[in-house]
């Protein structure tokens, strides 16, 4: 329970960080892009930037407290034996200019087969001056069945 507080306070921070967008908004949108990587989360198999669809991946509300199911172990354990298919990472406009221009990526979602409960990692640089552990940054969530099928185009064919 505890660690459910301090992962919704974690999470109102990066919320107020992006700012409060909803679907059919077509302004510049907190999250630029989504890019979908191979489950090592190191080849890129999708880049994704159409407005609609980032703006429907953020609609989505990963992090908010109707996020966070009881019935999701939070250590993962719902997971114990699935084979990771991909991982989406939500990519933000630089902050700065010292980052001469390259997106930044503020969290990655880690679909599984044959479930639906995904893996949430928000990136330690979001939260650095924190200094929190990675354990504290990991979250899980179990997701509708329309937002799984979602996940699943934005890896596309």
């Amino acid at each position: 329970m505890r660690k459910e507080i301090f992962a919704l306070a974690i999470l109102g921070i990066i919320a107020c960080l992006g700012g409060c967008r909803n679907f059919e908004e077509k302004e510049t949108l907190h999250t630029a892009r989504l890019e979908v990587y191979e489950a090592d989360g190191t080849t890129l198999i999708n880049t994704v930037e159409d407005e609609e669809a980032v703006a429907r991946f953020e609609a989505g509300g990963w992090g908010q407290e109707d996020g966070i199911s009881s019935d999701v172990d939070p250590a993962g354990k719902d997971l114990e034996g699935r084979e990771p298919l991909f991982m989406i990472a939500a990519m933000k406009e630089p902050a700065a200019l010292i980052n001469n221009g390259k997106m930044e990526k503020t969290f990655t979602i880690t679909v599984y087969e044959g479930t639906d409960v995904v893996k949430m990692m928000v990136m330690p640089q979001i939260v650095e001056n924190i200094g929190l552990s990675e354990e504290l940054l990991t979250f899980y969530f179990e997701v509708p069945e329309e937002d799984m099928e979602f996940f699943l185009s934005l890896a596309g064919d």
